[in-house]
């Protein structure tokens, strides 16, 4: 004869492991995007020679941007940035100060990552300086662990698009324009 408390205990563990095992499956369904380790490299009010949108740069072009020279300072060679992709975004010229970028942040999934920025301006009634300024901020992100970039504002605005040339491909390109010198 089937002892009964044997019998309650084996339908629960059953339970308990289909509990479990659902459990698992509805979170490994639900993971969505992973934090993407990014970091502010430069946020500035007048930056140089960047474009409305996404851009690519490297360590060479830090200095431009900002508008001053590095003076006895060893950087990587050009197109070497470290660990590091680093992605200047701007949305172009404003017309007055207090305009400013900010990094809030970064994930990716797949292949696919997302850099979400505050964009701050200035209040209606604000008394500001009259000068044109250019905002923008250039953010490190790890390299080569996607290739579709999408950076967005608080709102889902777009502000623009990047696809990411692996490495290799990088090189080969490096080397197809020093060759057609």
């Amino acid at each position: 004869m089937e002892n009964p408390t044997t019998t309650f205990l084996s339908r629960q563990s059953i339970r308990h492991q289909w509990a479990l095992l659902l459990l698992a499956l509805g979170a490994a369904g639900c993971a969505g995007p992973a934090p993407l380790e990014a970091v502010a490299v430069l946020q500035h009010g007048q930056c140089q020679g960047v474009d409305s949108g996404v851009t690519r740069v490297d360590y060479a072009d830090l200095a431009r941007i900002r508008g001053s020279n590095l003076l006895s300072l060893s950087t990587p060679d050009r197109g070497e940035t470290g660990n590091l992709l680093l992605v200047a975004i701007s949305r172009g010229e404003q017309p007055t100060a207090g305009y400013a970028l900010s990094l809030d942040s970064a994930s990716a999934e797949g292949t696919k990552a997302l850099i979400r920025v505050r964009w701050d301006s200035p209040s209606a009634d604000a008394v500001l300086a009259q000068v044109i300024t250019h905002p923008c901020l250039v953010v490190g992100l790890p390299s080569a662990s996607f290739s579709q970039l999408h950076v967005v504002d608080q709102d889902d605005d777009e502000l623009g698009r990047l696809t990411i040339q692996s490495p290799n491909a990088q090189a080969a390109s490096r080397s197809r324009a020093a060759a057609a010198r």
